[in-house]
């Protein structure tokens, strides 16, 4: 699970439970509408997005030295536009080459021989309090996953323990607690308004069903899901 604390690796810390995101590959950022990250997990195994599939791979750190190295990578097979592939190549193939890293507050850079810059990567903190998301897409409790009906608008915003936000008509508010990546959120409570349209009270009952639903979270970048515990996707945001 991916630590939701602030980083604090200076002093030889472990990586392991960390998440970051790509700043530059090669010295240049990466390609405009892709995201690239790099999470370190419990037992020496990494993984994340590099762009257009999921990659794992395993890794090895010293933390007094720096040095990092990492397995041969694997992952899924989806095709993207030529110019995604060919950065993703070079993404992995800078983990290949990678043999230290240097962590300097929440900036991460990976090294190679000579001590080459080959990637530079930004840390993603999982802390939920002081932000705020608009949904994108949520379980509709149906078997599938849809997206918000055009004009409407369901947001969440997260206080230290609590949330409020628009679930389309009303507006809610509720409690919860999210920890090493798991969330789980008390009562909502809800205004209760009534709209005209059907179909925008029927999206907001199975939104707020499915927000309450969700048992893990990790945030991406700008992109924030949510699943439940059988891992099936519960609602889908994006950073506001």
């Amino acid at each position: 699970m991916i630590n939701d604390d602030k980083i604090n690796l200076d002093g030889g810390a472990d990586l392991a439970g960390t998440r970051w995101l790509l700043m530059t590959l090669d010295g240049e950022p990466p390609l405009a509408g892709t995201t690239i990250t790099l999470d370190f997990n419990e037992g020496g195994k990494a993984g994340g997005s590099s762009g257009c599939n999921r990659f794992m791979t395993s890794y090895s750190f010293d933390a007094a030295s720096g040095a990092l190295s990492f397995g041969r990578s694997a992952g899924t097979m989806m095709a993207c536009p030529p110019p995604v592939m060919a950065q993703e190549q070079r993404f992995l193939q800078a983990l290949a080459a990678t043999i230290s890293c240097r962590i300097e507050g929440p900036a991460m850079t990976l090294l190679g021989s000579g001590e080459a810059v080959l990637a530079e990567f930004s840390y993603v903190s999982q802390s939920l309090a002081g932000t705020s998301w608009v949904v994108t897409g949520y379980n509709n409790g149906k078997g599938g996953v849809v997206s918000v009906i055009g004009g409407t608008s369901l947001t969440a915003v997260f206080a230290e323990d609590t949330l409020s936000g628009s679930s389309g008509c009303n507006s809610y508010s509720g409690s919860y607690t999210a920890a090493a990546g798991g969330i789980a959120f008390g009562p909502l409570a809800s205004t209760r308004k009534m709209c005209f349209d059907n179909e925008i009270m029927e999206q907001e009952m199975r939104f707020l069903q499915a927000l309450a639903s969700a048992a893990v979270y990790h945030i991406s970048g700008d992109r924030m899901e949510m699943r439940r515990e059988d891992g099936a996707l519960a609602v889908n945001l994006r950073r506001v």
